[in-house]
């Protein structure tokens, strides 16, 4: 490559290293600026580009005379965060009215869209044309006499107006509590808007007409109006003048937000955004409309005044149920082709239901072998055997004796029935729970559980699982050592009795061995193995031994130490223990449909 060539591409390289460095500084403006209605100079921050101006960062906008101030910053050409924008002592004319506003909007802006409260105080003096009012200006005037205070107005006087609104966004459309008060409260609205951005519930509308002061409720439902009443404050009257409760309340019963559809017999109904007047009265209207209106400085909230980095409202919150001729069309369509489904279901309806009935007998079928089969599963239950052994033992009892007399057999069933029942229960629970109770000397290992630290032991009638550290228990397992466990008490479980408490003993001593369903030490047979006072004792060929348990528990070292090492379990050391598990073990006479011969 030439010296010409390598000079070339070197230029190049920085062209676009100093191209790229400039478009992607941050830089500031400060000048000469316009918005929607003023004159002024603004300071802002921005990022140059190829084609546009991105504003990021803060913005300030003001007028000559310092009369409009607004500020608030920018995110990525967006507004965002908490805007300003205030007036003091600006003019503004229309066709019969002159303002002189003073104002202060203040809330935020997420993404270019509004979000969260906003707030508005305002002050207006306002004046007349000094070339006359018109009657049919005139007549509009009287129709903002909420501005007025209901007073007649005098076309040669200024009046002062305030005016404070407070509205809460969300995602570009209302949402939540609104209020707009005239003249500290003399004129009000207030209510609330759903999620969606619509009115909803009760709106309240306190106004003056012809000099007198009127209550209006407003009851909307997804923005649309079910009713209109007013009472006149002068008199008491209430008067309905609008009330489409019914047509309304029928239209959402059957509404289905995802098509925007309602049926109501055999036409279908949509909602349309859109402002309709309702009444005469444009107070509520002229609220609303203040935060939607940027044309007039007089109504305005002056959100958009600084239009760059911000979206119209999205929502318009009053909607009205209109007539649906495209989804009735559908409507028709669709039901001739159900109707000619209809008639092909028709056919299969008759096999279909000739199966159901086959369904139904094999249903019932296994219902039977299955009420068989839980009638055997509690029979052969330990909660089944005491029922059967009580039953059997007292229906005993309860025949009279072959030497008994009628007048002793009644005696006796009358009087010793209950005594006589709950004996035999008590005796045939212990008969048969004594039986768990013994101390038991097969006893399985099953696998380590190395993430729990658990080891499981396996019983002819139940499953314990012991906190064992890892190198303990590869000892039980290496040094194939005797376990025994003694219960001390049991619990009844889904018809079964299950340990609750017990002692499980590990031998590393002298290696006692399990032979024949009988206890060995060595070759000597033990009898009479029991634990008291934290020891270990047995009989071995008539000679009483006693060795000293070890706590497992207490256990901090590698190894089992050479004794009999104790491990006291408890049921409540099973995570999916639950104690409303553990059935009662209780019956009466009624429990075992037992009928007594004489009552």
């Amino acid at each position: 490559m030439n010296d010409m060539n390598t000079k070339l591409l070197t230029g190049l390289v920085l062209l676009i290293l100093v191209g790229q460095n400039l478009f992607g500084q941050t830089k500031s403006y400060n000048g000469s600026f316009n918005s929607m209605n003023f004159q002024g100079t603004a300071t802002y921050d921005y990022i140059e580009k190829p084609e546009s101006r991105v504003f990021d960062g803060s913005f300030t906008f003001k007028t000559t005379n310092n009369s409009v101030n607004i500020n608030g910053n920018y995110k990525n050409d967006m507004k965002d965060g908490v805007w300003y924008f205030n007036l003091k002592n600006v003019a503004n004319t229309d066709i019969i009215m002159k303002y002189l506003v003073t104002a202060n909007v203040s809330g935020t802006f997420k993404e270019g869209k509004l979000d969260g409260s906003w707030n508005l105080t305002k002050t207006k003096n306002i004046s007349f044309s000094k070339s006359g009012i018109s009657e049919y200006y005139q007549f509009n005037i009287n129709t903002l006499s909420y501005l007025f205070d209901g007073q007649t107005v005098d076309f040669d006087k200024t009046t002062t107006v305030t005016e404070k609104s407070s509205a809460n966004f969300t995602n570009n459309h209302f949402s939540g509590n609104f209020t707009n008060s005239i003249n500290n409260g003399k004129s009000v609205v207030k209510g609330q808007f759903n999620e969606q951005g619509y009115f909803d519930g009760s709106w309240t509308v306190n106004y003056y007409q012809d000099g007198i002061l009127h209550y209006q409720t407003r009851t909307y439902q997804n923005g649309v109006l079910l009713t209109i009443k007013n009472k006149d404050n002068s008199t008491g009257n209430v008067t309905t003048v609008y009330d489409k409760t019914i047509e309304v309340q029928e239209f959402f019963q059957n509404y289905k937000p995802n098509e925007n559809s309602s049926k109501i017999g055999e036409a279908f109904y949509k909602l349309k955004e859109e402002k309709t007047k309702q009444s005469d009265i444009t107070f509520m209207e002229d609220a609303i409309e203040i935060w939607y209106n940027n044309t007039s400085i007089a109504t305005s909230a002056y959100l958009y005044e600084i239009e760059i980095g911000s979206e119209k409202m999205s929502v318009y919150p009053e909607q009205k149920i209109v007539y649906d001729s495209e989804k009735i069309e559908k409507y028709k369509e669709e039901q001739e082709r159900i109707a000619e489904e209809l008639r092909k279901k028709k056919e299969a309806e008759e096999e279909k239901e000739r199966q159901i009935e086959l369904a139904k007998k094999r249903q019932e079928q296994e219902r039977l072998r299955e009420e068989e089969r839980k009638k055997r599963e509690f029979e052969n239950s330990d909660y089944g055997k005491i029922s059967s052994e009580i039953k059997i033992e007292f229906e005993a009892w309860l025949e009279k004796g072959e030497f008994e007399t009628n007048s002793e057999y009644e005696a006796r069933i009358k009087n010793k029935s209950d005594e006589t029942f709950n004996s035999i229960t008590e005796s045939v629970i212990k008969s048969i729970k004594d039986e768990y109770l013994k101390p038991i000397f097969k006893v399985r290992l099953d696998q380590y559980n190395a993430e729990n630290q658990t080891l499981s032991l396996i019983t002819f009638f139940d499953t314990l699982i012991i906190k064992v550290s890892a190198l303990l228990a590869k000892d039980i397992f290496d040094k194939n050592c005797m376990i025994l466990i003694f219960p001390e008490e049991v619990i009844m479980q889904n018809n079964k009795w299950k340990l609750s408490k017990a002692n499980v003993l590990f031998d590393f001593s002298e290696g006692i061995q399990l032979v024949w369903e009988q206890l060995y030490i060595g070759n000597k047979k033990v009898s009479n193995s029991r634990i008291e006072n934290g020891k270990f004792k047995y009989t071995c060929w008539g000679e009483n031994i006693q060795k000293k348990l070890v706590d497992l528990k207490t256990v901090n070292t590698d190894q089992f130490p050479k004794a009999v090492v104790n491990y006291a379990w408890d049921i409540t050391e099973e995570s999916s223990y639950k104690e409303s598990s553990v059935q009662s073990v209780t019956f009466t006479i009624e429990d075992l449909e037992i009928v007594l011969p004489i009552k």
